[in-house]
């Protein structure tokens, strides 16, 4: 340990002005972009680090537990001292309070929150699902149901993290088992934007075209569990036409950015016009269909 690390950590544990230099980045850092950091840069010039970062020793370092934005931002306005606390701490107790602190602000994204998860439990072994939801004051099912969103393939996941897709599409994606639906039903949610209650009725259509609106299936029958709509039969084969027509109308975009030929192109073009006429003018149909009819 270095005499200048030793000397901060014989200081009493209030907040301490320790130099940039000598704070580092965590490996375990949970944030993959920092994001824009001008509006926190202004603050930080103006009114000072209302918030120290919490530090601990490592080497002969400081490693951040929690204040990666704020250290970078007082890098970045070519700050000699950062205000700090420091902290003994091993790696679990560091992990978990990282955790903790970036979930309570929501500054972690969907999927680098379930990666966090992911970590803690699969990778480093520190603990169960049950035991992780405890200590973050999450509940089971929301950890577990986070750390389920890995299960999708990385196009959909950079959908979701570009906010093309939500967090309650994709939790609904994850249970579709074939791979083929699970990209239409993608390209779907992305385009037509469908609901979570029609990525379910899309799923049943595309994996088991005889299953009935309302039955249960065997994959997260709880996690699907929901309350059909109140409309009338025939609205509701009205809405089961309309979602049936655009899953065709994503099957021919497929097809046509696949096709070289100009001609065919101008074929397809011209009929997925159509095509997208005919849901639109189901959907004005669907008001003559009240609950009453």
């Amino acid at each position: 340990m270095s005499r200048h690390l030793k000397t901060y950590l014989e200081a009493s544990q209030q907040i301490e002005p320790i130099e940039t230099v000598l704070v580092v980045n965590s490996e375990n850092q949970l944030r993959s972009e920092l994001g824009d950091l001008s509006e926190l840069c202004a603050s930080i010039r103006v009114h000072g680090l209302l918030q120290p970062i919490l530090v601990r020793p490592r080497n002969s370092k400081f490693e951040i537990i929690c204040g990666h934005r704020r250290f970078e931002a007082c890098r970045k306005l070519m700050k000699r001292h950062v205000e700090c606390i420091v902290r003994e701490m091993n790696d679990i107790d560091a992990y978990e309070l990282s955790i903790i602190e970036n979930v309570q602000r929501h500054t972690l994204s969907p999927i680098e929150e379930a990666q966090a998860y992911r970590k803690y439990v699969v990778d480093f072994g520190w603990g169960g699902i049950v035991d992780l939801a405890k200590k973050i004051g999450k509940s089971q099912e929301y950890v577990s149901h986070r750390m389920a969103l890995l299960h999708l393939p990385a196009d959909i996941l950079e959908k979701v993290s570009n906010n093309a897709i939500s967090l309650s599409q994709a939790q609904e994606m994850v249970w579709i088992d074939k791979p083929e639906s699970r990209s239409l039903i993608a390209q779907l949610a992305e385009n037509e934007k469908l609901s979570a209650s029609e990525i379910r009725r899309a799923r049943r259509q595309l994996e088991d075209p005889s299953n009935k609106a309302g039955s249960r299936t065997s994959v997260g029958a709880t996690f699907l569990d929901f309350t059909p709509p109140r409309f009338s039969p025939d609205r509701k084969a009205i809405e089961d036409a309309i979602l049936s027509l655009r899953i065709a109308l994503v099957r021919v975009d497929s097809i046509i950015t696949r096709l070289e030929s100009k001609a065919a192109k101008s074929t397809l073009m011209r009929e997925r016009y159509e095509l997208h006429g005919i849901i639109d003018r189901l959907i004005s149909s669907k008001t003559n269909f009240t609950q009453n009819n």
